[in-house]
């Protein structure tokens, strides 16, 4: 762990930040909240004299603050690219909220920056640091259910009072890149060491006809397994992932996003369908990511990891986005 407290400060303060990002922050050991930045002036002086903290509405201001060390991207994805520059040429760390951009030359510029600056990058795909998600991968790597053929996840939700960016393709809105994007990084992650093939991909446009709001994509990773996911704006609220083996299968709800208090279950049935239920204990993935993002800035090993996961989903994705345009 690093030898001092690093400090961070939150660039966008929409809901997520408030009611997620903040709150994790305040209980990592290791990490303290130096200061808030927005541009709506209200929100910014309530909430930071509630946090004790400093409050910028020009972001200048806060990337010219000497003795901070690290940035939390939490603005609409199509921002990305550019305040992720802006933040490792001023000398911080640069982590982001998920996706790290919406477009891979953008991605593989601030990633060779952070590598020529030695500064650290991280993407907030949250739900990797949960137990329930390691124990997943545990059961497929450690070949519990025998030869995967089968992998399907779904993950999708009501339509919201308030969808900020999601509907605004100049802040690269969209469900590919708002919802899918979870799936696609973890079925990369269940297959680490596979190549991948795009079998089919089919995204439909809501009636403004502006962005997508219903994606479905096939995957067919090189030891076999087929990955299934599918993903909706406006829809019954459903996250799940279904393993489907040779010698079992495995059923998990709740895999992307879930309340801190949640117990997830592993449902694993045996190959004559004998049922066993496995109570995991609850966390808050959020919490488990910035440790682990801490833990990033004292190992250039695991930085650099980061950093080519980072890309291997922004190819992926990228493959993704244009598979219809590839095939004319």
């Amino acid at each position: 762990m690093a030898c001092k407290v690093k400090k961070i400060a939150i660039w966008g303060l929409g809901k997520h930040a408030a009611k997620n990002i903040i709150p994790a922050i305040n209980e990592v050991e290791g990490l303290k909240l130096a200061g808030i930045c927005s541009r709506s002036k209200n929100v910014v002086k309530d909430l930071a004299d509630k946090l004790n903290c400093f409050g910028w509405t020009d972001p200048v201001d806060m990337l010219n603050k000497k003795d901070l060390d690290i940035v939390y991207l939490s603005t609409p994805i199509g921002l990305h690219a550019e305040q992720g520059k802006n933040v490792l040429l001023a000398g911080k760390h640069l982590w982001s909220e998920k996706p790290f951009t919406c477009d891979l030359l953008q991605s593989e510029e601030l990633v060779n920056l952070s590598r020529n600056k030695n500064l650290t990058v991280a993407e907030g795909f949250m739900y990797r640091y949960h137990k329930q998600f390691k124990e997943i991968c545990n059961k497929i790597n450690t070949n519990q259910l025998g030869r995967i053929k089968e992998v399907n996840f779904k993950f999708g939700f009501p339509e919201l009072e308030s969808p900020g960016f999601r509907y605004d393709p100049s802040l690269c809105g969209g469900a590919l890149w708002d919802v899918g994007c979870y799936s696609i990084s973890a079925a990369v992650h269940l297959f680490k060491n596979e190549s991948v093939d795009v079998k089919f991909v089919d995204l439909k446009f809501c009636e403004s006809n502006k962005v997508d709001c219903d994606g479905t994509v096939v995957l067919e990773f090189s030891g076999g397994a087929r990955v299934i996911s599918t993903w909706h704006y406006g829809v019954g609220y459903k996250n799940e992932i279904d393993v489907w083996g040779e010698n079992g299968s495995l059923y998990s709800d709740k895999i992307f996003s879930k309340v801190n208090n949640y117990i997830p279950e592993l449902r694993i049935r045996d190959k004559f369908g004998v049922e066993t239920v496995n109570k995991l204990v609850s966390m808050n993935q959020f919490v488990e990511m910035f440790n682990r993002f801490l833990h990033l800035i004292v190992s250039e090993n695991h930085s650099e990891q980061e950093r080519k996961d980072i890309i291997q989903r922004a190819k992926l994705m990228n493959e993704i986005a244009n598979y219809n345009l590839s095939k004319v």
